[in-house]
Formats: structure tokens, sequence, C-alpha cells
């Protein structure tokens, strides 16, 4: 007994332990959850790095009695100090100042006070993550430290703001406030949620607080905002609140990226009575650090494919998209007319961005944007047929239009209920515009199967159709068959990657289609199984074709089209139709690698606006073809079909694997490969 007793107590003692043990570990374990991306320590001598801040210069904004300049911020013993100091009495004429003039910025003939704003516009911007600055702020009178951050691409407030620390007083009354803002239906008037703390509320716990260091945090993801200070929460605000009005289209500025701003502002509308026996108050910055998550995979497709489409649709759907989008047309432009720009920037769009929009409406921050982007689209979609819209696309402008209304018509194929969401109306206008593209003559090219994909989608809603059209397509797709999973582009073979822009996807599509109706043209199980088939071939060799590291080979005529170049494999996933030899965890991994590589910096893909640039991989407007603009890239949208799956699909939930290359070049097994003979 007393030795089964010392067993028992023995191994108690271990599960104890061991219960401790992982009650220790779990702050580090949840710690580990967020990895630091970038942080600034401040560990020089001198001036910021200019590289990453900006500086401010003059008098800003709320009446402030400070002139911005550079020269009072400084790093000094591994702290930003940013310095408000006061001046002789007309020691420093203001270079603004007009006699008379009702400008408050040009009204003060001196200069009293100088202080520094610093930011990160254009430099370093953030979407989502943990935010960190330890600083000690100045509490005397008049004066007003902030940390927060802005959006870009809209005017203010539209564009949103974040107030991670305000210090100033309310009616004479020292707080420390909590923010954030964004538009409304009145230009520069903001909806505001605000936490507003009175400052005895810090003071009454600890007396000498404004002696000391505190940390500010702000926890940010696609759901709320949340600031602390030391670890208090002080406002926790959803974003499903943070929608702009009409001046911002609806849009969420918060679902952005904003850059960081640390500034110390004298008197003005908020900072109160100016102590002028204070100065120089002295703002120190210990540290800024920003840390994010790494995003699930879906998670990481879902915020980038929001970014791309956003823009696109948050316009079109006021019917704005052609008075905001910046156009960029190739060098070599060949002088068509350019407002083809806006129907391909729609309808590549609306064909990537479909499968995503069918899925059903749901509570989480993924179904909150699938919401939004399906409400602009209805919309746009309208706005695209309104001959009375700014936005009416160029249906009889140009024989270009014959692609694009294909991309239309296979969003509705790909999508019914986008179709279905239309009121009658806008369908009757797209059967006819539809039905009116008959003008023009496609080229004899991958162009067959465009007005085959009309007219098929013109089976499903109506029963004027051209079958002749239909027929001419398919057996042009099928004459052009070369052999191992190709097609050639016309009669004669180019090695690019057409077979996944746009023959592979939209010949067996329209082969379905019309299969599964018996209507239009008659298609047997076995064409469409054939078709299939070859799909899955040219799928294996895609998946072959990405590299170890997320890349593939850049070859071929219309590169700018990105992602555009994986259509087929991505198809293939959505479809639920890849074949035996490649498993969804692989295909998986392989499209987020790419994606990852291509977008790994966004600054250079998009432009100020949020829409993508000629280019690649970034900004390369050499590569553009003379038919390219910037509309046309967003063909890259097309290898986010997966997305269309539900989020509890295998595809996103079984385990990432290496796909092939990255196998064979890290020495391990992988398949042969196989050339496929019918």
């Amino acid at each position: 007994m007393q030795r089964h007793y010392d067993y028992t107590f023995f191994n108690y003692k271990m599960v104890l332990m061991t219960v401790l043990l992982l009650l220790c570990a779990i702050p580090s374990m949840r710690a580990q959850e967020w990895k630091l991306v970038w942080s600034d320590e401040f560990n020089t001598k001198g001036q910021l790095d200019t590289a990453v801040w900006n500086y401010e210069n003059g008098f800003a904004r709320n009446h402030e009695d400070q002139w911005y300049q550079a020269d009072n911020a400084y790093c000094k013993g591994g702290k930003l100090i940013i310095e408000a100091r006061r001046l002789k009495d007309k020691e420093r004429r203001n270079p603004l100042y007009e006699a008379g003039s009702n400008d408050w910025r040009k009204k003060r003939e001196y200069i009293e006070y100088t202080s520094s704003s610093v930011n990160t516009a254009g430099k370093k911007e953030f979407l989502y993550g943990r935010f960190e600055v330890r600083a000690k702020i100045p509490t005397a009178g008049g004066s007003w430290p902030a940390i927060w951050l802005l959006g870009t691409g809209m005017d203010w407030p539209s564009n949103g703001e974040i107030d991670v620390m305000e210090y100033y007083r309310i009616g004479g009354v020292p707080h420390i406030l909590a923010n954030a803002c964004w538009g409304t239906d009145r230009q520069w008037n903001a909806k505001w949620n605000s936490a507003k703390i009175p400052f005895t509320h810090f003071t009454d716990r600890d007396p000498k607080w404004a002696d000391k260091f505190h940390t500010w945090r702000m926890d940010w993801d696609e759901t709320s905002i949340k600031l602390y200070l030391d670890d208090e929460l002080l406002n926790d605000i959803p974003l499903s609140t943070t929608i702009n009005g009409k001046l911002g289209m609806g849009t969420n500025p918060f679902r952005k990226p904003q850059y960081l701003l640390l500034n110390l502002a004298i008197g003005g509308d908020n900072g109160g009575t100016i102590d002028d026996k204070a100065f120089p108050m002295k703002y120190e910055i210990d540290y800024v650090r920003v840390y994010q998550k790494e995003p699930t995979d879906r998670q990481y497709w879902c915020n980038l494919l929001y970014k791309m489409a956003e823009p696109v649709l948050s316009n079109m759907s006021v019917g704005k998209l052609k008075q905001n989008m910046q156009l960029e047309l190739s060098p070599r432009w060949d002088g068509r007319n350019k407002d083809v720009s806006y129907m391909e920037c729609f309808g590549r769009t609306m064909a990537g961005v479909a499968p995503w929009l069918s899925l059903p409406d749901d509570d989480t921050a993924e179904g909150q944007m699938r919401k939004q982007l399906r409400d602009w689209a209805v919309k746009s979609y309208a706005h695209a047929v309104d001959p009375k819209s700014p936005d009416y696309l160029g249906w009889n402008k140009h024989g270009q239009a014959l692609v694009d209304a294909a991309y239309i018509a296979e969003s509705f194929l790909r999508a019914p209920s986008l179709w279905n969401a239309l009121d009658t109306l806008t369908q009757q206008r797209y059967i006819k515009e539809f039905a009116g593209l008959r003008r023009y003559t496609p080229v004899y090219s991958n162009w067959m199967i465009f007005v085959s994909m009309i007219e098929t989608f013109l089976t499903t809603v109506s029963d004027d159709y051209d079958k002749y059209r239909i027929h001419i397509g398919l057996r042009k797709m099928n004459e052009w068959y070369v052999g191992d999973g190709w097609y050639s582009d016309g009669p004669g073979f180019a090695f690019d990657y057409y077979n996944s822009f746009v023959i592979q996807p939209m010949y067996v599509e329209t082969l379905q289609v019309l299969n599964r109706l018996k209507k239009g043209v008659r298609v047997s199980d076995k064409e469409v199984a054939t078709a299939e088939k070859r799909l899955q071939r040219y799928g294996m060799i895609q998946e072959r074709l990405i590299s170890p590291e997320g890349s593939f080979p850049v070859f071929g005529r219309s590169m700018t089209y990105r992602l555009g170049t994986m259509q087929a494999l991505a198809m293939l996933a959505w479809q639920q139709k890849l074949p035996k030899e490649l498993s969804e965890g692989q295909v998986r991994a392989a499209l987020t690698a790419v994606m990852k590589r291509m977008y790994a910096s966004p600054d250079a893909n998009f432009n100020e606006g949020g829409f993508l640039t000629l280019g690649f991989a970034g900004s390369q407007p050499g590569i553009a073809d003379v038919y390219t603009n910037n509309g046309s890239l967003y063909m890259t949208t097309l290898a986010f079909l997966p997305l269309g799956l539900p989020a509890d699909h295998s595809f996103w939930t079984s385990p990432s694997e290496d796909w092939t290359s990255k196998k064979a070049w890290e020495g391990k097994d992988f398949p042969k490969d196989h050339a496929y003979y019918e």
C-alpha cells in the first residue's frame, strides 16, 4: 500500500507540475502568435531615417499654434524626442503671412511656437496587426501629443482615422482619448467612436504617472479595433459599424492599409491654454513596434482579393469608376478607344470574384467583406448597362467589347445568384447588349471562344441566342488542340499562358453548361470528359511550373495579367476536379506561395487610388502590350476561384503540402511526369 501510495502521489505531483507549466506557458504561446514585422527603436543619433519617416512642415490643422519643422524631432539616447519650443517675440516671421487674410495659417504674422510631426505615409503602411508605442508624454497646459493612423486614397474622414492616443483638454480638463472616425454623407464631417478618459483616472492611481513611460497598444483585425493603455482596454470599436457614408461610397476605411503619425501639437482647438513656462516641452518615444499574425491561407486570399476588387466595385457602384480610376495605358498604346479599359476592369474582376460572392451570408469578418462586395457588384452590374450612367460601358465602341462581355457573361455562369439579384430591367438590358455584340466578327484566335461564351450564357436566360456562334467557337477550339493538354491560340502555336487566361477555362465551362442544359448546341458527356481531361493535364503542368520559391517562368505575351496565369489550376480546384496526382493541400500551398511572392510589395503593385499598376510583380510598364491598360490586369483575380468553396471545405482545411518542384529541389521523392495521349 505504501508503495502504491507513493506512486500515486508521484503521479499527482507530475500532473500538477505539468498543469502549472502549461499555465505558465499560455501567455508565451499566445505572444508567439504575433510576429514582429517592423519596428523603430530609435537607436541612432540625430534625425530620423527618411527612408521610413516624413516630416510635416508649416501650420498643419486644427488652428494649432505650432509651426511644424524637422529640426524639432531628433533621436538621442535610444529615444525619439519631439520637442516643442517657444520663440522670442517677433523672432521669426511667418513666410505664409498675408495681411488681411481670413486663412488662419496666413493671418499670423509671426511664428510663436515650433514642434514636429512625423509620419510614414508612402513608406510604411499596414493592414491589421498589433501596434505598440512606449512613450512619455508632456501634460503641461497647451500640450497635445498624439499617436495616430490615417488611410489614403480618399479625403478625410472617409480615409479613416485611428487615434491610438491623444492627450488634450476638454472644457479645460485634461483627458486621454482613444478614438476612430470615418466618413458621412457630408464633406469634412466625421462619425466618431470616442473614449474620453479623465486624466485623473490614471493620476489618482499613480501621482507620478506623467513622469513615467507608458505603453499604448492597438490590436486591429478584420472584426475590430481595440485600443489599450498599459494593458487597460480603453475602447473597442467593431468594424461592422465603421462604414463610410455616400462620399466614401460605403467603403470601410479600416479594411485598408493605414500609415502612422507621431506629433506634438500646441494649443489650437483642443490643446487648451498654453503654459509658456513649460517650454521646452518634450514628447519622448522609446519605440514603435508593429506585430502581425500569420493569416490562414484563406484569410490571405480574401484580404488580397478584397484589396483588388474594392476600388473597382465601390466606385462603379455609384457610377464613378471612369471618374476615379487612375487609368494607365501601355507606353505602346495602339490608339483604340480607351473606354475599353473600364469594361476590362469590371468584367475581369467579376469573373474572378463571382464564385466567392455566391457563398451565403454569415457574420464572420470574411462574410462582411463578401456581402459588401456583393452589394457593390449588383449596383455595378446595373451601371454597366444603364445608358444614362456615367459608367455605362462601351458595348458598341470597339470589337474589344467581345472579350470582356464574355467575362461578364462568365461571371453570371459562375454565380447565377448574381444574375438573379438583378432587377428585370437590368437583365433585359444585358440580354440586349449581349445580342448586340453580334455586330462584331471575332479575331481568328482565342476570341472565337468569347463569342461562344456570350451566346452560351444567353441560352440560360433567353431564347435569343446564336447557335452558329456557339458552334464555331467550340469547333475551332477542338481543332486547335495540339496534344498533351495544350491548345494553340489560332492556327499557329504560341508558347504563352493563353491556355490559362482564356482557352481552357472558357472552353470547358461552355461545354459543361451546354451539356447540362441540353439547349443550344448539343454537347455529349464524352466531349465534356475529354475537355476536362485536357484541362487536368494542363493543370498538372502548371503545378510543376511553380518553383520552390513560389515563382514561375515568365514567358509569352500579356504577363501583366499576373496571377491569371494560374486560372486553369484554380478552376480545377474550385470545380473539385483536380487530377489524382495533385492533392488539395499542395495546390493551395503552391498558389498561396505564388500570391505572396508576386504581391510581396503591395505599394509597387497598386497606385494611390488602390488600382493595379502596369506590371508583373510591381510597376513595370515596359512589358505592357499595345492593347494593355491597367484595367486589363484584373485578369489576376481569376486565380481566386477556389474562394467559391466554403471555408470548411477540405481545400482549405487540409494540411499544407509541398508542391512538386519544392519536393524535387529539396531532394524529396516526387512523382514522375508522363505525357497525356488521347
